[in-house]
């Protein structure tokens, strides 16, 4: 069934009465604390702490996460944890809390431990004696052959193969050399587990989230979503649409991450941009929105946060653009206000790594979980990885590509996504909804059919507009021609009392005159 436009609008506009969330249970939620030592930035221990969150919440774990020094006596027992992982980023600086250590050997719950300075009473859970490793470049590889190349390391602890009589290992670490050895990368003994180091790269990705499925007992086999990023109104729309159709022939689903704007929405641009995104909707593409750039969770309040998200929703519905999901940076998640009011409103979230440079206050942070967190990396970060294509993807995952911005680009995308030979995600077979709930705004996403406030939409091709700029007069925004009528109005204003001030002053001289003439003739008598 076919929705007039007129009729999507007016649905899409009744969203200005406001926002509400989407609120979601899941019934296998458990809560987990991440206790960490320091970011440590100039060692990426940053970017490690992003990588072990966002992993996290894809598994649908309810994490809090504390810095090692912040951590207070009972704190384990009293939020009755399921789970407790440590990760070292700074090892060499041995910043120890003995509080912690005391609660974790007293705990019988899961735990984790990753890098080095491993506890005796973590070490002897595991019921294995780890092997100091110093100035190695390794080798990683999966059951299936998989294999990458890592990059060279000063130090590692890690758990020789020939000593892995007990528990259950995830992936081999080889090193080089006629005499290479072997050691395990994810170790799985009971209740315990050990991983000599997390990154978002590649293989050991795969193999770290393979680990603590196992361990926690909630790995599942699924396939990665292919997700275009970087989508802006400012980008190359020409590239965009033929990367798209190709992949469209290719018989390749894929998902789009587009930032969009609130502002001039009426001009020809935004309509090219709406164009293209209409289209990838019919090629069974689907939109993420991702959340505006710019936003200081410090200085900014939640209504305001709301308020600009909604603007996003309703000047993208107008055109026919309904997107099923929110994609954001990690950071989105572990900050409450950002995390309230923009994202819960959707039940799929696509989380994007933080900023190389990005590092939290330090604070207490608990994330939050929508019905399903993909977890997203790079393309790139799978261009060396070998055999790739039986190896278990056991979170939900985001292959991503930017956008590209020239013919050479496309190309390249294409050849590398090709390369893989891997199967991704179709959202369109997946028997769950992906759901938009903004306001009095409810898009519904299943079986590759829109439904708009529970009226059934189809996407027009209709009133498509060329990719290529076209050459026509500017538009004046209505904003523009807000302020154009004000200014003739304040123009009318002051001429108007312009003529009122020359009257005065015209009367006020014959007065004055009128009273010299007086007292002149008054003077001759």
């Amino acid at each position: 069934m076919r929705i007039k436009t007129g009729l999507i609008t007016i649905l899409v506009f009744l969203a200005c009465v406001g926002l509400t969330m989407v609120q979601t249970v899941h019934a296998s939620t458990q809560k987990v604390l991440v206790v960490y030592d320091s970011q440590n930035v100039s060692q990426d221990g940053n970017r490690r702490l992003d990588t072990l969150q966002r992993l996290m919440a894809s598994y649908h774990f309810k994490v809090t996460t504390i810095k090692l020094n912040s951590y207070k006596q009972g704190e384990i027992k009293k939020e009755d944890y399921q789970g407790v992982i440590s990760l070292i980023n700074w090892p060499e600086a041995h910043i120890n809390n003995q509080q912690y250590d005391h609660d974790l050997q007293l705990y019988s719950g899961i735990k984790l431990h990753i890098g080095q300075n491993i506890s005796d009473s973590e070490q002897t859970g595991l019921k294995v004696k780890l092997k100091q490793l110093y100035h190695q470049q390794l080798t990683i590889s999966g059951k299936s052959g998989t294999s990458q190349l890592l990059p060279f390391t000063d130090s590692m602890q890690v758990v020789p193969q020939s000593d892995s009589k007990h528990g259950q290992s995830f992936g081999t670490l080889i090193s080089q050399g006629d005499n290479s050895k072997r050691y395990a990368y994810g170790w799985v003994e009971e209740k315990s587990g050990y991983l000599p180091f997390i990154a978002n790269d590649g293989l050991s990705m795969l193999l770290a989230a393979q680990t603590i499925g196992n361990l926690f007992d909630c790995a599942k086999q699924q396939h990665p979503l292919l997700t275009i990023t970087d989508v802006t109104p400012y980008s190359d729309l020409n590239q965009l649409s033929h990367l798209t159709s190709q992949l469209f022939g290719m018989g390749i689903p894929f998902a789009v991450s587009v930032r969009s704007v609130a502002d001039n929405t009426n001009l020809k641009a935004f309509d090219r941009f709406t164009a293209v995104l209409r289209k990838i909707e019919n090629q069974n593409g689907v939109v993420f929105l991702q959340t505006p750039e710019t936003i200081d969770p410090s200085t900014s309040s939640g209504n305001e946060l709301k308020q600009l998200m909604q603007d996003y929703f309703i000047s993208l519905g107008r055109k026919q653009v309904l997107p099923v999901g929110i994609s954001a940076t990690n950071e989105w998640n572990q900050n409450e206000m950002l995390r309230t009011n923009g994202l819960e409103q959707a039940n799929r979230v696509l989380l994007l790594p933080n900023s190389s440079k990005f590092q939290d206050d330090g604070n207490k942070l608990t994330a939050g979980i929508a019905d399903t967190n993909y977890f997203a990396m790079s393309l790139k970060n799978f261009q060396t990885v070998h055999k790739l294509t039986d190896e278990s993807w056991t979170i939900p995952t985001s292959v991503t590509v930017k956008t590209p911005s020239g013919t050479q680009q496309t190309k390249d995308t294409l050849d590398r996504i090709d390369r893989l030979k891997i199967d991704f995600l179709d959202p369109a077979s997946s028997d769950q909804s992906m759901e938009i709930s903004a306001g009095a705004l409810r898009i519904n996403y299943l079986h590759g059919n829109y439904t708009l406030n529970g009226e059934p939409v189809t996407i027009s091709q209709q009133n498509e507009f060329s990719v290529a700029p076209n050459k026509t007069k500017t538009t004046v925004s209505a904003v523009n021609r807000f302020f154009k009528f004000q200014s003739n109005i304040m123009l009318i204003f002051f001429g108007f009392v312009l003529i009122i001030l020359v009257v005065f002053i015209v009367l006020g001289r014959r007065i004055y005159r009128g009273m010299f003439t007086r007292r002149q003739g008054g003077k001759h008598h």
